[in-house]
């Protein structure tokens, strides 16, 4: 188990079940943690739990992005927040349904990283950014 005592993180997709489970850890780890999410509600729940920071925020906008994370002292992110969007064929594809996956999971992740890493690099450090993907990547599916 590591240590995370005096460090400080944030976790985005907070207030779903993997990154739930990645405040748990950290805070249970000693970190300072920040929960990000869409759902205030369930950040404010998870925060009265773990102790964690409640930070809301969009992933699709940018705004709300700087915003909520450009003030943060951080030492690290864990990038969890995610959209599943749908298992078809390309050919079947929603395209609505892509570009949403696409604005939150990839250009989302990068926003947050854009805006963290200014004063990760500026209070130097050093730090650690983790993007958490799902294993799709790994395993093909039929079509």
């Amino acid at each position: 188990m590591a240590d995370f005592s005096g460090r400080k993180v944030l976790v985005t997709g907070a207030s779903g079940g993997i990154g739930a489970a990645t405040v748990r850890r950290l805070v249970g780890q000693g970190a300072t943690v920040y929960a990000g999410g869409q759902d205030a509600a369930k950040l404010r729940k998870l925060a009265d739990e773990t102790g964690a920071e409640p930070v809301s925020f969009d992933l699709t906008s940018e705004d709300e992005i700087r915003t909520a994370v450009s003030g943060l002292d951080l030492w690290g992110v864990v990038n969890c927040g995610g959209f599943g969007g749908e298992i078809a064929t390309p050919q079947d594809t929603d395209i609505a349904v892509f570009d949403k996956v696409i604005s939150i999971n990839a250009r989302g992740s990068l926003l947050v990283i854009k805006h963290a890493t200014p004063g990760m690099i500026a209070g130097g450090r050093g730090g650690s950014i983790v993007n958490v993907s799902s294993q799709a990547s790994l395993v093909a599916l039929s079509g």
